[in-house]
């Protein structure tokens, strides 16, 4: 496990059931695919760090710009 400064997180985690960061980064979308791909039961979903709260579908929706499917 990595020790990672909060100045050195990007925007949006992919936090997992042990609220551990599975994978971070600025794009919404690359982590929504990761979340569907693994498995959402795995995961608490995805945490906008700016805004301090996890994102639900509508959020990312909302940030992607275009409507989200499971495959």
């Amino acid at each position: 496990m990595e020790i990672v400064k909060d100045e050195d997180l990007c925007r949006y985690a992919l936090i997992d059931q042990f609220d551990i960061i599975f994978y971070d980064s600025n794009d919404v979308k690359e982590l929504y695919s990761m979340y569907i791909n693994f498995g959402k039961e795995f995961f608490r979903g995805i945490y906008d760090y700016e805004q301090n709260r996890y994102l639900d579908e509508v959020d990312i929706i909302d940030l992607i710009g275009c409507q989200v499917h499971d495959p």
